[in-house]
């Protein structure tokens, strides 16, 4: 994640999210980094790579939450060519970042880009006229931008919207329909005077109010779902959700159908729906929709769903009954993903095994030099043990793999039939009591729920680095900068003592 601390220059915040030795999830700022040149992938992957040396960490990454940013997809290339653990699909997008476009696309349509672009080279007079060309949305900016400055004392003013910052927008008009009574007071004995800006123009009619509680009632789950998806996934008594990574496609798919139902209302009833709306619903679907794409290709946001003890396959039979090729495609990436983790076992357990026998061959070296009851074992007896010795390895292996094979942990884990697991607020905390009993599929399930949802940690880093650079300490060094962050950031954390 990149952001300004000082006037023309990048940083990195670089966070990690882990599991500690007591399976409880910590959350740790390991550098904070300015980026020189350009806010290219290659320069990005630079970066990350020396913090990961720095650390020694790459043999245990997982996955890398980005914003949507086309630089972090080359980021996550230049680094799988670098270190081999490291693949495309571990490459996660911030649901915050995808909500955040998703409301842009409701608001502005697909001309977001462009209006942001007039706006910023803009003056202030300009800034009215480009912003009334946005229909009453762009009328309700102006007012609050236009009275923000001119009442004083007031209990209850107007907001301002940040433009197109999140959730501003659904603020300002909140706040607009509370004072929509002072507010058409305002434009009824309004007369303009001298050569300002004549903000008459700007007054909102009545279908203005109406398109205003639509666009209220439709921001709104955005909105709660963007602070819910924020929060920390290890805050004391919100612990596994609150920004946990499975709440990323159950979040898509609760917007998805707000967003059907309110274009069938918009269809039902033209009559008080401007097609204004209307567009603005489509836009919003077409938008979200291409967001499922990315959730494609990263198999991490169906595997959380699934391994969700409330959830489990029984999530993609009824919340995607709709098409059955979806159901059929999640349930084989889970498959496929635990496949390898049972891979990874087997390997695991035939290396312990073959380092045993190792061991044991060594400790027979060591005995052959003394003589037992006047005896020794000649070359073909000692060929003989050892090959005894590798088959009852071999029987142990195969034995093991034709249970697997018979009934996996996977398995075992989707028949099972508690209904308190239906309850099941913290999957981490559930799958940390049930690890005996399902030992490579727990693997997976911590490596899936230590992932969070969002970046939003490190928007929270650059909050408080903001706060360190002030004009009296414009002149710190990046390095006494990242030094005070970390230490900060252990310290509030309960990591640093």
């Amino acid at each position: 994640m990149h952001g300004h601390l000082k006037k023309g220059q990048n940083y990195l915040a670089i966070v990690a999210h882990f599991l500690d030795e007591k399976h409880k999830l910590q959350t740790a700022l390991l550098d904070l980094p300015p980026l020189k040149g350009p806010h290219s992938g290659e320069n990005i992957a630079m970066v990350l790579s020396s913090t990961l040396d720095f650390y020694d960490i790459s043999p245990l990454m997982g996955f890398f939450m980005m914003d949507n940013a086309r630089s972090n997809d080359v980021c996550i290339l230049e680094l799988a060519e670098q270190y081999p653990i490291i693949r495309r699909e571990n490459r996660l997008r911030c649901v915050g970042h995808m909500l955040n476009l998703i409301v842009k696309a409701l608001l502005f349509g697909q001309g977001v880009s462009k209006l942001e672009q007039q706006l910023r080279g803009a003056s202030d007079d300009e800034r009215f006229e480009i912003w009334r060309k946005q229909s009453f949305i762009g009328k309700l900016h102006n007012f609050c931008a236009y009275e923000e400055g001119s009442i004083e004392q007031l209990y209850t003013r107007v907001l301002v919207d940040g433009g197109i910052r999140w959730n501003s927008v659904y603020t300002m008009i909140e706040r607009a329909l509370t004072l929509r009574h002072a507010i058409d007071l305002f434009f009824l004995h309004y007369s303009h005077v001298g050569e300002g800006y004549d903000i008459s123009g700007d007054n909102l009619t009545p279908q203005d109010w109406i398109d205003l509680g639509h666009f209220h009632a439709i921001l709104k789950p955005f909105k709660d779902l963007t602070k819910r998806m924020e929060g920390r996934a290890n805050k004391v008594g919100r612990e596994g959700s609150h920004g946990s990574l499975h709440e990323t496609i159950e979040s898509l798919d609760v917007l998805f159908k707000k967003l059907q139902e309110a274009g069938r209302f918009a269809d039902d009833h033209p009559d008080v729906v401007s097609t204004y709306y209307s567009h603005a619903i489509d836009a919003a679907r077409v938008k979200l929709e291409e967001y499922f794409g990315p959730t494609d290709a990263s198999p991490a946001y169906r595997c959380a769903v699934a391994l969700h003890p409330a959830n489990k396959f029984t999530y993609f039979e009824l919340e995607w009954s709709h098409n059955k090729q979806w159901i059929s495609g999640a349930k084989r990436v889970v498959q496929e993903v635990f496949a390898q983790y049972e891979a990874e076992a087997e390997a695991d357990l035939m290396d312990g095994a073959r380092q045993e026998l190792e061991l044991e061959e060594l400790e027979e070296l060591e005995e052959k030099a003394m003589v037992h009851g006047n005896a020794r074992l000649d070359p073909l007896q000692q060929a003989r043990k050892r090959r005894q010795r590798l088959a009852v390895t071999a029987m142990s292996a195969t034995r093991g793999k034709k249970r697997v094979e018979r009934t996996s942990e996977l398995d075992e884990f989707m028949a099972r039939t508690n209904k308190a697991d239906l309850d099941v607020e913290d999957p981490l905390e559930w799958w940390v009591r049930h690890a005996s009993d399902y030992p490579i599929l727990s693997k997976m399930a911590f490596d899936l729920f230590s992932c969070p949802a969002m970046s939003a940690e490190c928007e929270r880093v650059f909050s408080q680095a903001k706060k360190v650079i002030t004009d009296e300490r414009n002149r710190l060094s990046s390095d006494t900068v990242a030094a005070i962050e970390c230490q900060k950031h252990l310290l509030r954390s309960g990591m640093l003592a």
